[in-house]
């Protein structure tokens, strides 16, 4: 069923382009269609044609920075993240992309700072303190972790009682 709706959207958004080939938003939402049936790199192909044609459309950015990512891609996620940060600063979900990117190439000092900013945005985000919480437990800051990790089990995040019981005192 899914496959199905992908293909007629691809198939729409082929026909709006060829009306209006210079309408971002067909291009994005083509390339979002192209990834929800697994062609990873003819999205990345229309999300670049989407930001060729708008530069500041931060959604457009953080889409091709989720496809990268699939694509283990992690460095370029970051980039494309990093600019959707900039453009639109206010969104939690923008910095818990950066921080996953940031967390798979072992870069567990940025991960931190982008979960605590996640934290910052949306205080009551049970993921983003059990993520941070797994950075501070790769660096060997066992006290923050465990605090991270009881806070996100307060929160609701109940794959975190496995490491509290473990690690924690």
């Amino acid at each position: 069923m899914k496959q199905h709706k992908m293909d007629s959207a691809i198939l729409y958004f082929n026909k709006v382009i060829v009306l209006n080939p210079k309408y971002p938003k067909a291009h994005a939402y083509r390339g979002i269609a192209k990834f929800g049936i697994g062609n990873d790199s003819g999205a990345v192909d229309d999300l670049n044609k989407a930001i060729e044609l708008n530069p500041n459309d931060n959604s457009s950015y953080s889409s091709r920075s989720s496809i990268k990512s699939k694509m283990s891609d992690f460095r370029g996620a970051i980039d494309d993240i990093t600019k959707a940060i900039e453009i639109d600063p206010t969104i939690a979900d923008y910095y818990n992309k950066r921080g996953l990117s940031e967390f798979s190439i072992l870069n567990y000092i940025n991960a931190i700072k982008d979960f605590t900013k996640v934290i910052e945005l949306k205080p009551d985000n049970a993921n983003a303190y059990n993520n941070r919480g797994t950075c501070k437990f790769k660096i060997k800051d066992k006290d923050g972790a465990c605090i991270d990790w009881k806070k996100a089990f307060e929160l609701g995040e109940a794959k975190t009682k496995a490491f509290i019981e473990k690690y924690c005192d």
